[in-house]
């Protein structure tokens, strides 16, 4: 088994549809188990936006504030089963949009054939 970071992080952004620098954000924090705050995140990953990769890390359910301002990550165990569960979540309704489309275009394409 390969524990290469960047293959780690190319998985997370494969499988999770995590960005790279998602995923590098979430391996960070989960090397420190007492968590870091946003400053302390600004000072590892310049020139990075650190309050939308925070935002879109809590909302896949990989991290959690902690006390004292601090971002912890979640055990990889929760963390991979909440972003598996809303990445699921989003492909289900994509899908179901997608059929909706195709229920459409067979009405529409009877109507063509009718004519």
């Amino acid at each position: 088994m390969n524990l290469d970071i960047g293959t780690i992080e190319g998985k997370l952004s494969e499988i999770l549809d995590l960005s790279l620098m998602e995923a590098k954000v979430y391996l960070t924090l989960l090397k420190r188990e007492e968590g870091l705050t946003l400053e302390e995140l600004k000072s590892l990953l310049e020139n990075e936006d650190i309050y939308s990769l925070i935002k879109a890390l809590e909302g896949k359910g990989l991290i959690i504030k902690g006390g004292g301002d601090r971002y912890l990550a979640l055990h990889p165990r929760m963390a991979l089963t909440n972003a598996w569960k809303i990445y699921q979540d989003k492909v289900l309704k994509e899908l179901l949009k997608r059929r909706r489309e195709v229920d459409k275009l067979v009405l529409m394409i009877q109507r063509f054939q009718e004519l």
